[in-house]
């Protein structure tokens, strides 16, 4: 595997959500503890829009993939973010060249909202 794929998540608890990764073998290493989760103060079980449910993963995997190369799958998606991220890339690009911020974040799906 040669990829970051974000394959799901779950809620095991109201505030807990728990995200199930694909991480490229020369990288598991470096992630202590699988699956990847995040705990809130608050409850996010409720939020409807998974394209915001997927911020979080995004945003913490995004940086490790454009220092390895590796692209990044997910299901979908928030098109702001995704714009912002574009943009965060070119910053990252002239402060630290050698970085792959060309990589590709492949999704099945843009929410539009």
């Amino acid at each position: 595997m040669s990829d970051f794929i974000i394959k799901g998540y779950e809620f095991p608890k109201p505030n807990k959500i728990c995200y199930k990764l694909m991480i490229p073998r020369k990288l598991k290493k470096y992630f202590r503890e699988l699956p990847f989760y995040i705990e809130y103060d608050v409850d996010i079980e409720e939020i409807k829009s998974e394209a915001v449910l997927y911020i979080p993963i995004v945003a913490a995997l995004t940086p490790i993939a454009w220092a390895s190369g590796f692209e990044l799958h997910a299901p979908t998606l928030d098109r702001n973010f995704l714009n912002s991220i574009k943009e965060v890339s070119k910053t990252f690009k002239r402060f630290y060249p050698k970085l792959h911020t060309d990589i590709q974040i492949d999704l099945l799906n843009v929410d539009r909202s």
